[in-house]
């Protein structure tokens, strides 16, 4: 009888230590879940187009007011608007008709009609797009 209380006390003590393990295991399993889901979202978060930024090359070939230069970038804004938080990834693989949304865009100005031409494109966080600005006949 003796030997039996003796065995049933060291299973009670290891059971209880192997309890305090799993405890501390998944406190520390817990801790770890809440960082990885902190990163990824960040990285979502920096893998997304954050700001849109619009460079004229040419503004002074046809010697445009700052007004009117402002309206045409913010015009051209206005129109990749929608392209604030989606993924760099796939606005970089649809260059091209991101191009085509700029150069189709027309300007009027007093009796004049402008075009964009898209000279270079910079994919980050922060969509640079630099444009030439073409006078139509």
């Amino acid at each position: 009888m003796y030997i039996y209380g003796v065995f049933q006390e060291e299973q009670t003590s290891k059971i209880a230590e192997q309890k305090e393990i799993i405890e501390k295991q998944e406190a520390k399993l817990h801790v770890l879940l809440e960082d990885q889901e902190k990163l990824n979202t960040e990285n979502k978060r920096l893998l997304t187009i954050q700001e849109i930024k619009i460079k004229i090359i040419n503004r002074k070939k046809y010697d445009l007011d700052n007004l009117t230069l402002e309206n045409m970038t913010t015009s051209i804004h206005n129109d990749l608007q929608h392209l604030l938080t989606k993924n760099i990834q796939s606005i970089a693989k649809n260059k091209d008709l991101l191009k085509k949304v700029i150069e189709n865009k027309t300007y009027k100005h007093y009796d004049r009609i402008y075009r964009f031409k898209v000279d270079t494109v910079s994919f980050d966080t922060v969509l640079e797009i630099s444009i030439d600005i073409e006078k139509e006949k």
